[in-house]
């Protein structure tokens, strides 16, 4: 079978090869999916250009955070699979190849009709906004959030998610082109911050589209001023959870919107929720945010989607910004 190797460090064109591995050699516990697709994050893209991250040592490997395969094999001892199905490998275990051999119970059933494309992004982005969401949340139903970032995989599910809750969201995105697929999957409010308004003209193009909402409850995966044009929009007690830096600058914060509002800042991390769950609440997790996708029609736009002979085209969409890259890069290791 094929697969993509991860083998040194640079462009990732030059850093991976595509290979020739063993066929699957299954047990009486595994099944194996033939992987339909499998998406390229920012994550993959950076191990590959930064020799800091993965050390030479660790080399080659199989990236793949997550994807989305059909099952092919059932072991003698496996229930709750069957040939055909589609199915979700465990995370992080190397998806960039084209079966997967895995022990049935680190698996996790995807609905029959649902898009194997988009169920690929379950894992990591789904799985990262139900953490998110859940960890923080102690609102009523019809209560607001706000985050930016809101176009980004993970920004779209906590959108669906917040919805699927009962919570109303304000979205701030970089370009009013989105506003209309993130309504489609559930936002109830969007604007626009390129950073020239200052916080209190920011608040108050926020209170316009909220019709002067009270909010809650902040999600800030940007970073530098934008956490303090967010915190500037939040209610007294409110909360503002940090979960990412894009901007690649420190938060920004207005002392006496800390003080006077009594804000709580938090931080989040992943596997910090995750590594506490079992496999029966991670499957539990999964089957909610796969309902999402198949019955309430949660999407992620996919810029595009490429066989693994075209994988270096891949790559180079996937490190592109903006209008150049309208979603996520899709690999197809079974054309």
């Amino acid at each position: 079978m094929k697969a993509l190797q991860h083998i040194g460090h640079g462009d990732p064109a030059d850093a991976m090869r595509l290979v020739d591995l063993p066929d699957p050699d299954p047990g009486p516990n595994d099944i194996v999916l033939k992987m339909l697709a499998v998406p390229v994050h920012g994550l993959e893209v950076r191990d590959a250009l930064d020799p800091k991250r993965i050390d030479k040592s660790a080399l080659p490997r199989i990236p793949g955070l997550e994807g989305c395969g059909r099952v092919v094999f059932v072991g003698s001892n496996v229930t709750g699979f069957a040939v055909d199905d589609l199915a979700l490998p465990p995370p992080r275990c190397g998806t960039y190849q084209q079966f997967i051999t895995a022990a049935a119970t680190d698996c996790a059933p995807a609905p029959a009709h649902g898009d194997p494309e988009q169920l690929a992004l379950v894992l990591i982005n789904g799985m990262t906004a139900a953490l998110l969401l859940d960890a923080h949340n102690n609102l009523a139903m019809g209560r607001w959030i706000i985050q930016n970032a809101a176009g980004s995989s993970c920004g779209r599910w906590l959108i669906a998610l917040a919805k699927d809750a009962g919570l109303f969201s304000v979205n701030i995105v970089r370009r009013d082109d989105q506003f209309d697929s993130l309504r489609n999957i559930g936002a109830d409010a969007c604007i626009v911050d390129t950073g020239e308004d200052n916080r209190t003209a920011f608040a108050a193009r926020v209170q316009g589209v909220t019709a002067g909402a009270d909010l809650h409850l902040g999600f800030d995966t940007v970073a530098g001023d934008s956490s303090g044009r967010m915190a500037h929009c939040l209610s007294n007690d409110a909360k503002l959870i940090v979960y990412g830096d894009l901007s690649g600058e420190p938060c920004s914060f207005d002392t006496a919107d800390l003080r006077r509002k009594a804000l709580q800042i938090g931080g989040y991390r992943k596997s910090n929720h995750e590594n506490t769950l079992s496999q029966t609440d991670k499957r539990d997790y999964y089957a909610r945010l796969c309902r999402l996708i198949a019955d309430q029609n949660m999407r992620v736009p996919i810029a595009g989607a490429y066989t693994f002979d075209d994988y270096a085209e891949a790559f180079r969409h996937a490190r592109q910004n903006g209008t150049a890259r309208e979603g996520k890069v899709m690999l197809l290791p079974n054309g």
